[in-house]
């Protein structure tokens, strides 16, 4: 049975911004980087604005290693970060995938690179779901917690996404004279812009609600370790 794409759209398990002042969030959506019919990985998607977006491309040993780290800050309480320099083309600048946890200890993954030649980064949190409290003997369970479990919760469901992509994996096929072509096929670039064929479908949607914790985003510059000064 073919699988349903349309899971992808449910933003239960997705890594969320933190709450605006109307409570008010916006989801980073996970999918397959599909072009001409060809696909190799998923990408990680962010738009700050019409046209300004993050969207590094990776295959699934990165996508793994993400999860690993993931999981590694949850077994260790302390700050912490790992980073992953995504570079899809030599023409573009790389995109920072962040993986860790900040001063709060509240488990975190960032995404910061050049977006129309503008520092731009922001930083992602799990939260319980809109309308939904986690209480213990009657008392409200710490936000610390809240977001442990439900990062925890994206770790363990993450084989719902490499399903996804085991759906529609369909590599590009190299030549028997020892080169290789993609076929006019398009690429994500590490940030904001996109070349090539194919077309993409952006954004992550808002929703309401949430419990509270966390930084705010900024600025930052693209592909350094200037991570801690953006947060």
């Amino acid at each position: 049975m073919a699988f349903n794409h349309k899971f992808l759209k449910d933003k239960s398990i997705l890594p969320k911004t933190k709450p605006d002042a109307r409570g008010q969030q916006k989801s980073m959506s996970i999918e397959p980087n599909m072009f001409n019919g060809e696909c190799e990985g998923l990408t990680f998607k962010y738009f700050f604005g019409k046209g300004e977006g993050l969207y590094p491309a990776m295959k699934l040993g990165t996508l793994r290693a993400i999860c690993d780290a993931l999981e590694d800050a949850l077994r260790n309480k302390e700050q912490s970060k790992l980073e992953f320099e995504i570079t899809n083309s030599q023409n573009k600048p790389a995109t920072i995938i962040t993986v860790g946890r900040g001063e709060d200890l509240i488990p975190f993954l960032g995404l910061s690179g050049d977006v129309n030649g503008q520092k731009k980064a922001q930083k992602f949190m799990w939260y319980a779901d809109k309308g939904v409290r986690l209480l213990r003997n009657g008392q409200p369970v710490p936000d610390l917690e809240v977001h442990e479990r439900m990062t925890r919760t994206f770790v363990k469901e993450f084989d719902l996404f490499v399903r996804a992509l085991e759906d529609v994996f369909n590599p590009r096929e190299w030549n028997n004279n020892g080169g290789g072509g993609q076929s006019s096929r398009g690429s994500y670039q590490g940030g904001g812009q996109r070349q090539g064929g194919g077309s993409y479908q952006g954004g992550g949607s808002y929703q309401g609600g949430g419990n509270g914790g966390g930084n705010g985003g900024g600025s930052m510059a693209a592909a350094t370790n200037e991570y801690d000064e953006m947060f």
